[in-house]
Parts: structure tokens; sequence; C-alpha cells
């Protein structure tokens, strides 16, 4: 699964009533559909511009770092490999 590692990170985060956050809690939270959530979380190309900067606030450092994000919800370059 590639978001793997992004639902186990979500589920340890807690949203305000403490339950585990999921990926269908963040979408109703934003005002999306939980496949479109889904696809921005798995960085898919041409998805999720303006739907990062609506999620990129609600989710912990160490997901934003998974997912390549910065605090903004704009995708950080990474370095490559030499």
């Amino acid at each position: 699964m590639k978001n793997g590692r992004v639902i186990w990170l979500l589920s340890c985060q807690n949203d305000q009533t403490g339950q585990p956050l999921t990926i269908a809690t963040l979408a109703r939270r934003i005002g999306s559909s939980y496949a479109h959530v889904n696809r921005v979380l798995a960085n898919a190309p041409g998805r999720g511009h303006q739907t990062r900067r609506k999620l990129a606030p609600l989710l912990s450092e160490p997901v934003l770092r998974e997912l390549g994000w910065d605090k903004s919800g704009a995708l950080v370059p990474r370095e490559t490999c030499q």
C-alpha cells in the first residue's frame, strides 16, 4: 500500500475528540471526498494543490515530512541521490 506509512502515522495522531485521525475524518473536516483526499495523500500528479493547503494545518510534522510537504501544504523538493 503506497499510503501505508502515512495512514499509520495518521492513526497515531488524535483529533479533537481523542479518536485516531483517518482519511475519512480529514475528508469530512475539509469538505472533500474520501477518494480525493486519498489521491492527494498519495501525491498523485495533478491533484491536490488547494486540498494540500487545507490538509496541512491538520497534520502533524512527521506526517508532513513523510508526504514531502511543508507546513503550508506546498511540495518540498527532495534531494536527488548522487
